[in-house]
């Protein structure tokens, strides 16, 4: 059975004395423990009542909630209830329960003051389990609120022991509606009915909010901040029914195309699925959930192969797949709803998975996708030989290099030469890590990004750049949202409007001349034409053309100016159109190209202009623009690299044995790679080839600290010379400088710095 406990006023209630006592038993200083409780003795309290205050009131127990120290503390607390479970159980007074043979014992699980108690269904490991958490309640000052806490019987218990186990208690017996952490605790059957609160909550949210009062670039913010974050804590632990995930997204695709208050009234002018699309392929990057759902599980299915010795690692490996890996790991018998949840996302791991090859005692040649390559990770070399044998089997005798002779006749030339380029670190263990991530951590991110790339799809302009430049621009938001709309023919001209079968007039209302159609009313209506001749020269329409096909060609030669006042022209017409067919009210051309102008110069106004974004772990001193000369006595060493196949790391790697070998003092290393610079500040675990080379540049780094050795970021502009070496060296013989000659083509950019 398992006891769900539930601390009254927890925070509030944590004895002083039993906090220090505490805090000394687990080995703190006695330093730091007065300064622990300086800060709860501190505390004050008062009163405002009608303006007056009363107080000062001085606690003598608690924790005050709100400052970061307390969850801290609360949680050291927590730990004296974990080791008097831990000595019930070793003392054979209760005992937890283990999900299948090989499996370690859980006694108890703790978040916070959310508190689970497992043991044998018994009215002996009842009283005892009462027992000890009445010594608890007196030495913390704690108290268990028996009315919401609850216990959790087996379907194997009988009736009688439920009855004598809840007397005992006097806890209630859990409800099949329980929630533990926001998640219920028994999935039956009917997982829809159990998980349809998230149906429900992201329903109401969006009728919380007016479509009206949004337009589609705030309806586009409340999507996919709000809206589609709702489900994502149930999803990572979750497989969601797939008819729940498309009742949501058809939810959040009405409220998208919804244009008025009135429900169910609207028409979809595009599907949900090819919204989802990239923006730089005509979608909107809406999220399918259910495949964000499966890259959600993917980090779970991760944590249990990266982290094999944790402790949810050994339960599921006891039950699921004693023999072998996650990987490889079946449905087996009688599964719980979680496992069946973390299996669907078992063949994305299988795609994003590289192993990192140390010892090499535990990679298989043919089975594990062991080659640092982005393509193929796979050894495609077919032969029985390779069949069943480690990669530590291609190593030497002395297991400190590669058998290049064995690796020549074994495998094809792909494979050879990947092979024979991967570094060997043998007394390292082998590593997995995620190939899509430089660090080879996996990320959500780039899983749903794989899971995309399974499904393809075709865009005629996929290719031309024009979705990009058009996300690029700085323009207001429902500015570009407008020409999206425009070039996916989702605006709602009145040739369109009749294609959805609407009775309207075909002609167009601002020059009553032809049909009304996207092209016709932004770029060849007499009208438009009149904006953009005051605007900009005549424009050149083919009626043949679309309007994607024609802002392609017309944008092309266009500054970035031009283009944003194109498409700012275009949202002008439209709004001009619009005023006229529901508010009759008529613009002159004049109005529409000031309109343009004066909308466009507001909304960069109002934009934050002394905003400057600061990059991730980077210092004051970084991103110089121009190449300054070092201070006196000091050495400066600027740094570039062209990747023949070796990374720019492996120059920096470099770099730190010159700096030993010459004996160098007051060193400064200026590089303009971003990454390798955030790379060897970062604390960060990194799994992959380029964190290795990383994780060396830092150890020999660490070993030059006593001679000031600074490493530093600054833009391209500033290291023009390295980067003018490293790129020319292309067509150089053997990629290298002679370094006791003058060459004329790098004269002009040393006198540039210079200046």
């Amino acid at each position: 059975m398992a006891l769900k406990l539930d601390m009254s006023k927890a925070y509030d209630r944590v004895e002083w004395s039993y906090v220090e006592a505490v805090l000394f038993k687990i080995g703190f200083d006695e330093h730091i423990v007065s300064l622990f409780m300086e800060c709860m003795w501190s505390a004050r309290y008062k009163i405002v009542h009608v303006g007056r205050e009363f107080g000062d009131i001085v606690p003598e127990r608690g924790l005050r909630q709100g400052v970061p120290l307390s969850s801290y503390l609360f949680l050291i607390c927590m730990e004296g209830l974990s080791a008097l479970i831990k000595k019930y159980e070793n003392k054979g007074l209760i005992k937890g329960i283990k999900v299948a043979r090989g499996a370690p014992p859980v006694s108890h699980l703790f978040f916070a003051d959310d508190s689970y108690v497992y043991c044998r269904a018994t009215r002996g490991e009842a009283s005892q389990v009462m027992s000890l958490l009445s010594v608890f309640e007196k030495v913390s000052g704690q108290k268990i609120n028996v009315e919401k806490s609850n216990v959790f019987f087996s379907q194997n218990v009988q009736q009688e022991t439920k009855t004598e186990i809840l007397q005992v208690t006097g806890f209630m017996e859990a409800s099949a509606s329980t929630q533990y952490l926001g998640l219920p605790n028994c999935i039956g059957r009917n997982k829809s009915a159990i998980l349809g609160y998230l149906k429900d909550r992201v329903r109401n949210r969006i009728q919380s909010r007016n479509g009206k009062l949004l337009n589609k670039s705030g309806k586009e913010i409340l999507l996919k901040t709000v809206s589609q974050s709702i489900p994502n804590y149930a999803m990572s632990v979750f497989l969601i029914p797939m008819e729940m995930c498309k009742e949501m997204e058809q939810m959040m695709c009405n409220f998208w195309w919804q244009s008025s208050t009135k429900k169910n009234k609207c028409i979809h002018w595009m599907s949900w699925g090819r919204m989802c699309k990239s923006k730089l392929f005509d979608g909107m990057r809406f999220r399918h959930l259910h495949e964000f759902n499966i890259a959600l599980l993917g980090k779970q299915g991760w944590r249990l192969i990266s982290h094999p010795d944790s402790l949810v690692a050994r339960i599921y490996k006891a039950r699921y797949y004693v023999e072998g890996g996650f990987l490889n790991a079946k449905l087996g018998i009688n599964p719980s709803f979680i496992w069946r949840s973390l299996l669907a996302a078992q063949e994305l791991l299988k795609q994003g998975l590289g192993c990192r090859v140390g010892n090499n005692e535990m990679v298989s040649i043919m089975n594990d996708p062991w080659l640092p390559d982005v393509e193929n990770p796979y050894v495609v070399t077919n032969s029985e030989v390779l069949q069943n044998k480690k990669v530590s089997s291609l190593l030497c005798m002395n297991n400190q290099s590669w058998d290049l002779d064995l690796i020549r006749d074994i495998f094809d030339d792909r494979d050879a030469e990947i092979i024979m380029g991967i570094p060997l670190h043998v007394n390292e263990l082998d590593k997995w890590y995620w190939r899509r991530e430089k660090l080879g951590i996996y990320s959500v991110k780039s899983a749903y990004t794989i899971i995309q790339e399974n499904n393809p799809y075709q865009d005629d302009y996929g290719d031309t750049g024009f979705w990009r430049r058009l996300w690029n621009l700085k323009v207001p938001p429902k500015v570009k949202t407008f020409i999206w709309k425009a070039a996916t023919n989702c605006l709602p001209t009145k040739d369109l409007l009749r294609t959805k079968r609407v009775n309207v007039s075909e002609w167009c209302p601002l020059c009553n001349e032809a049909a009304e159609s996207i092209l016709h009313t932004l770029i060849s209506c007499s009208f438009a034409r009149a904006c953009w001749s005051h605007l900009f020269v005549d424009i050149n329409v083919n009626s043949q053309q679309s309007y994607l096909q024609w802002m392609i060609t017309e944008m092309d030669g266009k500054t970035v100016d031009q283009r944003c006042m194109s498409i700012m022209l275009c949202w002008a017409i439209w709004k001009c159109r619009n005023d006229l067919v529901w508010k009759q009210k008529g613009m002159e051309v004049s109005e529409v190209v000031a309109l343009t102008k004066v909308v466009l110069n507001q909304w960069r106004q109002a934009q934050d202009k002394n905003f400057d974004r600061t990059w991730g772990l980077l210092n004051s001193e970084d991103s110089d623009e121009l190449w300054t000369v070092p201070m006196e006595n000091k050495i400066k060493v600027n740094t570039d690299a062209a990747v023949f196949k070796p990374p720019t790391v492996m120059l920096l790697h470099l770099l730190p044995e010159i700096i030993k070998e010459k004996n160098l003092v007051d060193v400064a290393v200026e590089t303009d790679c971003l990454v390798a610079v955030q790379a060897i500040r970062s604390t960060k675990q990194m799994l992959s080839y380029f964190g290795r080379l990383i994780d060396q540049c830092k150890e020999l780094l660490r070993e030059q600290a006593s001679k000031c050795v600074v490493l530093r970021f600054v833009k391209r502009s500033a290291n023009n010379l390295a980067h003018t070496l490293a790129s020319s060296s292309y067509s150089i013989a053997e990629h290298s400088w002679e370094p006791d000659v003058v060459y004329p083509e790098l004269i002009h950019v040393l006198e540039n710095d210079l200046k």
